[in-house]
């Protein structure tokens, strides 16, 4: 595949042709664009030869987390700490 750059988009100006691989996982330091440049490609700012109609999946901490994740508390947390502490500490 073939990403190409038709138009600027946020912070995304300009950038050459890259080959990619048929499955990519974007990665990068908060900031650097992963995001832009996702939203570019899904509003036709850039594009993927032969895939016209791509579509982005966007994670993030808010949306990246199991179903049946439950949310901990500060309590929860030191006293699972506190239990660790004590399963390592005594024989």
């Amino acid at each position: 595949m073939e990403l190409h750059f038709k138009a600027p988009y946020i912070s995304i100006d300009e950038f050459n042709p890259v080959v990619i691989p048929d499955f990519t996982v974007l990665t990068g330091v908060n900031g650097s664009g992963k995001s832009h440049l996702m939203e570019a490609i899904e509003k036709k700012h850039a594009t993927i030869l032969g895939m016209e109609q791509a579509h982005t999946v966007l994670f993030n901490y808010e949306t990246f987390r199991l179903e049946n994740e439950s949310a901990f508390k500060a309590e929860q947390l030191a006293n699972e700490r506190e239990a660790a502490w004590q399963y390592l500490m005594c024989p």
